[in-house]
């Protein structure tokens, strides 16, 4: 674990970075659950990224903790493997991201840390459809607009797509986090682990972090050299199989 830890004693919180998210150590309070109307067409599609068990995020108890500038896609979740990899061929319709609501304290230093040109201190996320290029090296094909998730803090909205996207059998879709987003569960087995647009020097560590950018230039090629095992992003694609 890297950690920077600002002394409590000196009337100030501890904030610690660890696991490629940032921690904002502060005391635990209820999650307040939200849901989002599930639009026609994606209630008739098919989930991409559905288990079994799907863990709550971890804000805004305490560690508290989110992920930003980047882009990422489980490798496991719940013990199944590659829960993002496409197995037939569609049109993704829709995506869901379950985005909880952290304190106001922990929003804005969320906020100020993976700040962005596009979308300031806002939260936001697209999905993005990546095709496998060797080992840890993936080309971003396409992805969704961005939103700004600002208004969705502790709810699950679903975002339907005017023009939707092509998905062939063996891509992977991943969450891209131009600036933060707090849709991440924390301290679960290491049958859940995910992977990060990082090169592998560059896993840990605040000043990592803050160099980290997301994958968003179509067409481009980019290692995924991090894993961070124990942890979940809380996402999901809709899908049409066909075309």
């Amino acid at each position: 674990m890297t950690a920077l830890t600002i002394d409590r004693r000196h009337g100030r919180r501890a904030l610690l970075l660890a696991a490629g998210a940032v921690l904002l150590a502060l005391c635990a309070t209820v999650v307040v659950a939200g849901t989002g109307a599930d639009p026609a067409s994606a209630a008739r599609a098919k989930t991409i990224g559905k288990t079994k068990k799907t863990p709550r995020p971890s804000c805004p108890k305490d560690p508290c903790e989110a992920v930003g500038s980047v882009t990422g896609f489980q490798t496991h979740a719940s013990g199944t493997k590659d829960p993002f990899k496409v197995r037939q061929s569609g049109q993704l319709v829709a995506w869901s991201v379950d985005v909880s609501r952290p304190k106001p304290s922990q929003s804005r230093f969320f906020g100020r840390f993976y700040r962005s040109d596009a979308f300031g201190t806002s939260p936001a996320a697209r999905v993005s459809v990546l095709e496998p290029r060797g080992k840890k090296r993936y080309r971003l094909k396409r992805h969704s607009p961005a939103a700004d998730l600002s208004e969705h803090l502790g709810q699950k909205p679903i975002f339907t797509l005017a023009a939707p996207l092509q998905l062939n059998k063996g891509d992977v879709l991943a969450l891209t986090v131009p600036s933060w987003v707090s849709d991440f569960a924390v301290d679960l087995s290491r049958k859940d682990a995910w992977r990060a647009s990082r090169a592998s020097n560059k896993c840990a560590g605040n000043n990592d972090l803050k160099a980290s950018r997301a994958h968003e230039k179509v067409g481009k090629t980019r290692v995924y050299g991090c894993t961070y095992r124990t942890a979940r992003l809380l996402y999901w694609g809709y899908y049409t199989p066909g075309g």
